[in-house]
């Protein structure tokens, strides 16, 4: 299991530019500023839940396509990127969305990436939360397993962050 700080330091670049010594430049100050990492991961349940993984079924690259939980298989179904820059959460080109007016119960799925106003709807924070990690988006609601009901197939949903084991998850670093 790693916490999302691990990841990121597994990801993460050292980028070295060779600037003379006493010269500055506003490019020298912007080479010091952290750049925003892409990670690529699988997003498991809490323990407590049970084994299960976020999973976009027969990894579909069709917007519209409901966000699921399945059993783990290590399946380029199961390989999300987080992009800390856009708070984007992706599978594959399509952005993780929550469809609806960010209200409690709003259903979740991939879909086109979106620059407009309504962008709110796919920016998700990743927040630490003891061992585990809650994502929060639209109106500050947390993606939650739908009905907190285990069984695979069941679809994810967002839901005012209540700190329940559906709404915590474990993040890994995708093999493939």
């Amino acid at each position: 299991m790693y916490r999302l700080a691990e990841v990121m330091r597994a990801f993460a670049c050292v980028i070295v530019i060779g600037i003379p010594l006493g010269i500055r430049s506003a490019t020298s100050a912007l080479a010091q500023q952290p750049v925003p990492q892409v990670y690529r991961m699988v997003i498991k349940t809490d323990p407590a839940f049970g084994p299960k993984c976020f999973d976009v079924p027969f990894a579909s690259q069709a917007a519209g396509v409901r966000v699921q939980i399945w059993d783990c298989n290590d399946g380029k179904a199961q390989v999300f990127t987080y992009d800390e820059g856009s708070k984007r959460l992706k599978f594959g080109n399509l952005c993780v969305v929550s469809w609806g007016h960010g209200i409690n119960a709003d259903p979740v799925g991939i879909d086109l990436c979106d620059f407009e106003p309504n962008q709110r709807k796919q920016s998700w924070d990743v927040v630490a939360d003891g061992d585990t990690y809650k994502i929060v988006g639209a109106n500050g609601l947390c993606l939650d397993i739908h009905g907190g009901f285990k069984e695979k197939g069941n679809s994810l949903n967002i839901w005012s962050c209540n700190g329940t084991v559906s709404q915590k998850f474990v993040l890994f670093e995708a093999h493939q």
